[in-house]
């Protein structure tokens, strides 16, 4: 069952159970996810992000397999990026009509530093684990803000 994001009313309650979304009624090949059954509070994940658009939010809302990516994803980039500040966007694409989730990873590192950060966290076994989900890689993009 699909909902939009108007659909979903702002007061409803942030706490919420994360199901398995790969679960089938046929014999399915996907890829179990990690994390089948999850209670989270949607507020705790997002104190550790710069969010200022509740559609951020609500897009959460209506894909929570991308719950325990962003509940984990600050300490990932915690080892390679230290105390940099992490902002939740979306982004719209018109043409192809869909929506991505973009964290940006804001810095002031120098280029060489930060592509050098970059690919040490590109080959991060956790970051990894995540990105090989097939849902996260489609509507999900890191990316760098330099200060």
């Amino acid at each position: 069952m699909s909902m939009i994001l108007s659909d979903i009313p702002i007061d409803t309650p942030k706490t919420i159970l994360v199901q398995n979304i790969h679960e089938s009624k046929v014999n399915s090949k996907a890829t179990p996810f990690p994390y089948p059954y999850v209670n989270v509070d949607l507020e705790d994940i997002f104190k550790n992000y710069l969010v200022k658009d509740n559609e951020v939010y609500l897009f959460v809302k209506e894909n929570p397999f991308l719950i325990p990516f962003l509940k984990e994803l600050p300490k990932i980039v915690a080892d390679y990026f230290y105390t940099c500040p992490l902002k939740l966007t979306l982004y719209h694409d018109f043409e192809e009509n869909y929506l991505k989730l973009v964290v940006n990873i804001i810095t002031d590192l120098p280029n060489q530093s930060i592509l050098k950060q970059r690919r040490l966290l590109s080959k991060d076994k956790s970051f990894q684990n995540f990105f090989h989900l097939k849902e996260i890689n489609t509507i999900l993009m890191v990316d760098f803000i330099l200060l």
